[in-house]
């Protein structure tokens, strides 16, 4: 078991095979962190939830009395790559300091460049066919 596993994601909107992966982060890891991506970016068509309500969305599925080893946090969009890869460190540090121990979930497309950009092991997770964007679209064009 992994002291720390780490999902990544916009969230936009939070769906079955989110739940599923973050369900199975929390079986495999002592903590769970969940960096809810662009929370500095103006809501539009493939960003339409603001940060406090993807956050009410993760909180109504995972409670905090029920899972207190699950924290959830915002990260920004930045300038650079490497300003993000730094900011994303920063946050995992604040858990756990040794990239050995933190394992990093992420889509099959994302994984080798996740590999290459940072020190963390990296699961490549099958989203099932889910697509947030196939949600955002249904939600507009319905």
């Amino acid at each position: 078991m992994n002291k720390l596993g780490v999902i990544v994601g916009r969230f936009q909107p939070l769906h079955k095979g989110h739940v599923s992966l973050i369900l199975k982060a929390l079986e495999e890891n002592e903590k769970v962190l969940i960096l809810v991506g662009s929370v500095n970016r103006e809501r539009n068509f493939n960003n339409p939830y603001s940060m406090p309500r993807r956050l009410t969305m993760i909180r109504n599925v995972f409670p905090e009395k029920t899972y207190d080893n699950l924290y959830v946090r915002g990260l920004k969009d930045k300038h650079s790559d490497d300003e993000w890869i730094g900011e994303l460190t920063a946050n995992i540090n604040q858990l756990e300091e040794d990239p050995t121990q933190v394992i990093l979930y992420t889509s099959e497309k994302d994984s080798e460049w996740y590999s290459q950009a940072t020190l963390y092991a990296v699961a490549a997770v099958d989203s099932n066919g889910i697509s947030a964007t196939n949600i955002r679209q249904s939600m507009y064009y319905s």
